[in-house]
């Protein structure tokens, strides 16, 4: 037989939290620890590669150094910059985790490419000297780069564009009109390529990742409503030199949703915007980041094969301790 104490009212009479709602509000606090950010990893990713092929391959967790030195800055420009729902932050970190390559570089570090020293740096990844000198115009430092330096390299910039076979000859550093001050900025946008940390190195990655999210009106993309699409396609692991892999196709899952299309065509192929088939590069594995933060941060249901509506993507499994 149940107690009842005479001295406490009726449980009708009292006044409390319900749990929903208490944790609906502990969710509007918006700041990660290095853990919470972990979780947005996902455990697996395809990737597209040469002729249409898919591949898929295994993540590993973001390095210590990563997260700690990034934990702080990534949180600051999250509440900077509004990035601050569900939707915000999962169109953010579904193109910020496939720029990085999963949380592991910050520096895109590719001697190859045509555009090369300007090529990607930070967690958006600028690129190109006009995306470099807006973002110092930003942080006011645009007193410091005359309208000769900006002309030179504007002008590099695009005959190396348009001589992409001949591109150092236009855009390399002992030719484009970069001042060496402009050069220790770059590196710091990329985190700081010479491994000795400053102010500017710490905040920029991030920083300038905010930034290009505002100048490339992200947001007005990410705040439309998310249906999720539940697309499969055929994968296989990446080939290796010298122990090729014969093992079969899979099928694995995708979910692809037009506001987080056009978010991340806006920063990587602005034409592309408004047209859900158009492709762009690393769209398939930045769906993978979307539904993975999407299903870390806020309560939303993905499609399976049958229709039944599951709390976390088709095939994957989350990142807990």
């Amino acid at each position: 037989e149940d107690i009842i104490d005479p001295d406490l009212p009726a449980a009708n009479e009292c006044w409390h939290f319900p749990a929903t709602a208490f944790v609906a509000q502990l969710r509007t606090c918006g700041w990660f620890s290095e853990t919470e950010f972990e979780q947005i990893l996902p455990k697996e990713v395809l990737r597209e590669g040469p002729h249409r092929a898919m591949y898929y391959e295994a993540v590993r967790e973001a390095t210590d150094n990563f997260l700690r030195h990034n934990v702080l800055p990534l949180n600051r420009v999250l509440r900077k910059y509004l990035i601050n729902t569900p939707k915000r932050m999962s169109a953010f970190f579904g193109n910020a985790l496939q720029e990085t390559q999963w949380f592991t570089k910050l520096h895109e570090n590719n001697s190859t490419m045509w555009y090369y020293p300007w090529d990607g740096r930070g967690f958006l990844q600028l690129t190109g000297p006009d995306n470099y000198v807006c973002y110092w115009d930003f942080v006011g430092r645009g007193s410091q780069i005359s309208q000769q330096t900006r002309t030179q390299l504007h002008n590099a910039y695009k005959a190396a564009s348009a001589d992409r076979a001949h591109a150092q000859a236009h855009i390399g550093d002992d030719i484009s009109g970069v001042t060496q001050v402009m050069i220790g900025w770059r590196a710091s946008v990329g985190g700081g390529e010479d491994n000795s940390p400053t102010p500017d190195s710490r905040l920029f990655p991030a920083d300038s990742a905010g930034f290009y999210w505002s100048k490339m009106e992200m947001a007005q993309y990410a705040d439309r409503d998310i249906v999720l699409q539940r697309r499969e396609v055929s994968a296989t692991r990446p080939p290796q030199h010298h122990h090729p892999d014969t093992s079969p196709a899979v099928q694995k899952i995708y979910y692809h949703s037009d506001n987080f299309h056009d978010a991340s065509a806006a920063v990587n192929y602005p034409a592309g915007v408004g047209n859900p088939n158009s492709t762009f590069n690393g769209y398939v594995a930045r769906c993978i980041g979307f539904a993975q933060t999407l299903a870390v941060v806020g309560e939303p249901w993905f499609p399976d094969g049958t229709g039944t509506l599951l709390p976390f993507p088709e095939g994957r499994q989350p990142r807990r301790d």
